[in-house]
């Protein structure tokens, strides 16, 4: 058999004609799609992944806050249901007394801002770690002068409180950050000696 002029045989391919059905993808072409779906999948994997860090560390800093936001909220509570008459301040500790709910007394030790519930026995409760870690935690009275007290009642002679400060640092490199985070809390609210 010869070949008719202008023919092609059977199974050879010449330029400008299809390939035959069967033809695939050569090994180069396979390659190359390995390699960028490889490259998908990695930047997938890395953007996810950093999706996750973020959440956690979002969510340890909204636990801090939430801690702090509870600890003010008991402290201004206690600080107004107290009676000034009850109100005692020493060595960086506050008492709040009440004759039918025993005691309530703030400090912080160890790092720790602490609240305890004491019973009209004088024995604990109730011991709750509010805050942690913090640094500085200082409490003061303030006066009817005007005058602010790291002791109360003052030793000069009896006077009326007109507010209590909490002031504490939360310490760098806690959950909040690299900062040092000053926060304070003013309660305004100390109830009058009742006649």
């Amino acid at each position: 058999m010869t070949p008719l002029c202008g023919r092609a045989q059977e199974g050879q391919v010449h330029e400008g004609q299809a390939r035959d059905g069967q033809a695939g993808f050569t090994l180069i072409e396979m390659l190359v799609a390995l390699a960028l779906f490889a490259l998908v999948g990695l930047a997938s994997f890395a953007v996810l992944d950093t999706v996750i860090r973020t959440r956690e560390r979002t969510e340890g800093r909204l636990e801090a806050v939430a801690q702090i936001d509870r600890a003010l909220i008991l402290f201004g509570r206690d600080v107004a249901q107290g009676r000034a008459a009850d109100l005692r301040l020493e060595e960086g500790r506050l008492m709040l007394t009440g004759p039918e709910r025993g005691a309530l007394d703030w400090t912080g030790e160890a790092g720790v801002l602490r609240r305890r519930a004491l019973g009209p026995d004088g024995g604990v409760r109730v011991t709750q770690a509010l805050v942690s870690p913090v640094d500085g935690v200082v409490l003061r009275v303030l006066d009817s002068g005007g005058q602010w007290h790291e002791a109360w009642p003052p030793e000069d002679g009896p006077a009326s409180p007109q507010g209590v400060e909490l002031r504490f640092d939360i310490a760098p490199g806690g959950p909040l950050g690299r900062e040092t985070l000053n926060v304070r809390r003013l309660a305004e609210t100390v109830r009058p000696v009742e006649p």
